[in-house]
């Protein structure tokens, strides 16, 4: 131990302890999966990224399960800049060959491009490491959709990264309930 701090509060509150890492492996695997929890429009435990390439919204007008999901719509931009909802999955240490499997139902409106879901890997030093994807979302208007993705650990890795993604959309995609499954050692069962 290091730093060991122990303070006589005698009958005072104890205080506030420290937030846990988001890679401790405490807790829920996926902050907020369903997005019911939000500040200032975005989901709590979610960020927007490559926003300047499309319009990427919390929404209220469809959902599978509560009242929320995340749309994105109207994207451009190459494949590199992928116009995405993400959150560091809090899966605790990693060791290479660690398998995860990530699921997330996905509904299209005059869709086109690529819409997923990925789980991108990185390592202590914020390097990138790799992507696994899932099958993309069929292209045109759908019906709610369960997409998934197996993903194994590389070598290196130290935390993982979910990202609901579309590139080249000229229409809407929302995702809701996203379910990520850490499977160690196990064989990944069957994709939807």
């Amino acid at each position: 131990f290091d730093d060991v701090n122990l303070a006589n509060l005698g009958t005072a509150a104890f205080p506030a302890l420290p937030a846990v890492p988001a890679t401790s492996g405490i807790g829920p695997i996926i902050s907020n999966p369903s997005f019911e929890a939000s500040v200032g429009g975005v989901p709590t435990g979610w960020a927007p990224v490559q926003t300047q390439d499309g319009a990427l919204t919390l929404s209220s007008t469809v959902a599978r399960t509560g009242t929320n999901s995340v749309e994105i719509s109207d994207t451009s931009g190459p494949n590199s800049e992928q116009p995405a909802w993400t959150t560091t999955a809090n899966l605790g240490p990693l060791s290479a060959g660690q398998k995860v499997q990530a699921t997330v139902w996905a509904e299209g409106a005059n869709a086109t491009g690529t819409s997923e879901i990925a789980i991108a890997w990185f390592g202590s030093s914020e390097n990138y490491l790799g992507t696994d994807q899932s099958q993309p979302l069929t292209p045109g208007t759908s019906t709610r959709t369960e997409l998934g993705v197996d993903a194994t650990a590389p070598a290196g890795a130290a935390y993982a990264v979910v990202s609901l993604q579309s590139y080249e959309n000229s229409g809407s995609v929302w995702f809701d309930d996203v379910n990520l499954a850490n499977l160690g050692t196990a064989a990944f069962p069957a994709l939807p």
